[in-house]
């Protein structure tokens, strides 16, 4: 998260503890440089990560809650280099796997939503 706002109180809050997660990954990649920028960089990459790592991969996780396949093929580079993440994209694959067509088409998300049916593009499609 970037902003926690605590409000209605009449004395400044004591004891706040702000908690991040995400999926348990075994981080094995690292990087440093003798540039501050190029670290702060760096940090900021793997923080964007983190919070979009978190039963789906996602890159708008206060808005996005599914699985879309185009943030697996964006961001996978990034996440293989600081994270062993061959647990989570074996579920993923499944997850692709299990809402697959009879016809062998795939929905643009892991989970039919039917956003396009009225298109014609539901499951008669391919």
């Amino acid at each position: 998260f970037r902003f926690v706002e605590i409000c209605c109180t009449a004395e400044p809050p004591s004891g706040v503890v702000g908690l991040s997660y995400r999926t348990a990954f075994d981080e094995w990649g690292a990087f440093g440089s003798s540039n501050v920028r190029v670290n702060g960089g760096y940090e900021l990459v793997k923080n964007a990560l983190n919070s979009n790592l978190l039963s789906v991969q996602s890159d708008c996780p206060h808005r996005e809650k599914i699985q879309y396949g185009g943030d697996i093929v964006a961001d996978s580079p990034a996440a293989l280099h600081f994270y062993d993440m061959s647990a989570f994209y074996r579920k993923v694959v499944r997850d692709w796997r299990d809402q697959q067509w009879s016809n062998g088409a795939y929905a643009g998300t892991s989970h039919w939503l039917a956003l396009n049916d009225y298109a014609g593009i539901g499951t008669g499609s391919g």
